[in-house]
């Protein structure tokens, strides 16, 4: 009956503390494990923030929730995160920043002035989400950011295809430099990346010469607000 009593105890304990918002539902979730690619979404706090996100090297591409549990939106966009979460595992890893509980980074870092807000992180750098909040937009942005972010066009009429904004509207930059070229090397670092072979080739392209260099640089920084192809120099 002790035993018991004890434990009802406890429990009326927590689901108070909980209702009365003195202890956060992240604070009872075991850390995340590095070098792991995540599933699930992960609450993130002032202790794990910067382990989790920045040095990561398993989960380098995020998209990050600060909410407030008390925000309707918020609540409402947490299935289509869980959903999104376990598609797109191994590709964009999904956080959740509980700004009533961790004002150090909500305020502090980033300044956060609504629920939610939404961004996301590559590179060392944080950047405002661009997209939709439903499913659909943020699978589309997870796979899309965790692609090569230039595609090789070999067919002319792929290019017009992309000029047209054939990616959801989006700007989209083509370039041709005619020094270009795909030399073969042998037992090359690209060749042994684990890339797919459109992506290999891609990498050789741009690595050939100072503009398509530079053109790859842009790419990657501003893969989120367009679409970006290089010209094959086989290009019919």
């Amino acid at each position: 009956k002790i035993l018991s009593t004890m434990t009802a105890f406890s429990t009326l304990l927590l689901s108070t503390a909980l209702l009365l918002g003195t202890l956060s539902t992240s604070q009872l979730t075991t850390a995340a494990p590095l070098g792991t690619p995540h599933s699930t979404v992960i609450p993130l706090t002032t202790k794990t923030f910067d382990s989790l996100v920045t040095t990561d090297s398993a989960n380098t591409l995020w998209l990050l929730k600060f909410y407030a549990p008390w925000c309707g939106h918020c609540v409402a966009l947490s299935p289509i995160l869980d959903q999104a979460a376990s598609h797109l595992a191994g590709k964009l890893s999904i956080g959740k920043i509980d700004c009533t509980i961790e004002k150090k980074i909500c305020k502090g870092k980033f300044d956060v002035r609504g629920y939610p807000t939404l961004k996301y992180y590559r590179d060392g750098e944080f950047s405002d989400y661009p997209l939709g909040r439903d499913l659909d937009s943020i699978v589309s942005f997870g796979e899309k950011m965790s692609q090569s972010a230039v595609k090789v066009v070999k067919d002319v009429n792929k290019v017009y295809e992309m000029l047209a904004g054939g990616a959801n509207g989006a700007v989209a930059y083509v370039v041709y430099d005619p020094k270009e070229e795909t030399e073969e090397e042998e037992e090359s670092g690209i060749d042994k990346s684990g890339a797919t072979e459109e992506e290999k080739e891609a990498t050789k392209l741009l690595q050939s010469t100072e503009r398509t260099r530079v053109f790859g640089q842009v790419a990657r920084k501003y893969q989120a607000q367009g679409s970006f192809g290089l010209l094959s120099p086989s290009i019919d």
